[in-house]
């Protein structure tokens, strides 16, 4: 079910509700398309990680043959300017995946953390703290709640292979989706 972000301000939670009982993944579509005031373009958000925090090596992943490799962020978010990673492999297409917890996330990446919440579809389903229909935010206070933040995954391409068909993101579950 690949819902866009507007289906949802219609009150079509019909439909949501449907797959949701089953199981099925949502991936909600144009999320930030005219909603969003911040930019998210990795450079962009690079600059406000260097406001909080100095580079740190990051866990990278090649999606051409999916092996990890160690790259300094900076380099990452850096190659996305030339569209190739400044290292000494020769990775095209680079995701940089992880958890934050929710307070690393609001830290280092307050606005957008913000926004984030801001414009969350469904928030009685979506909000972290609020969410009527969100069990990990209404867990009694005696229950240690789960922190797994939003899911980090940034990636980039080179050149021409923005025509390609094939992703550099697999879908992909979590044991807390479950």
């Amino acid at each position: 079910y690949y819902p866009k972000v507007m289906d949802f301000q219609e009150n079509n939670l019909d439909h949501f509700q449907t797959h949701w009982s089953k199981g099925h993944p949502v991936v909600v579509r144009s999320v930030l398309k005219g909603g969003s005031s911040l930019n998210w373009d990795p450079v962009a958000m690079f600059c406000c990680y260097l406001m909080t925090l100095n580079s740190k090596t990051g866990n990278t992943t090649d999606c051409m043959d999916w092996c990890k490799v160690d790259i300094d962020v900076k380099h990452f978010f850096l190659g996305s300017l030339s569209g190739k990673a400044e290292t000494n492999t020769c990775q095209e297409r680079l995701k940089l995946e992880g958890w934050l917890s929710s307070s690393l996330f609001k830290e280092h990446f307050p606005n957008h953390y913000a926004e984030i919440l801001n414009i969350l579809p469904i928030s009685h389903y979506m909000d972290p703290k609020r969410g009527l229909l969100n069990i990990a935010a209404n867990l009694p206070d005696t229950v240690e709640t789960p922190d797994f933040g939003p899911c980090l995954n940034i990636s980039y391409r080179s050149g021409e292979e923005y025509t390609l068909p094939d992703s550099v993101t697999k879908l992909g579950f979590e044991t807390c989706d479950m």
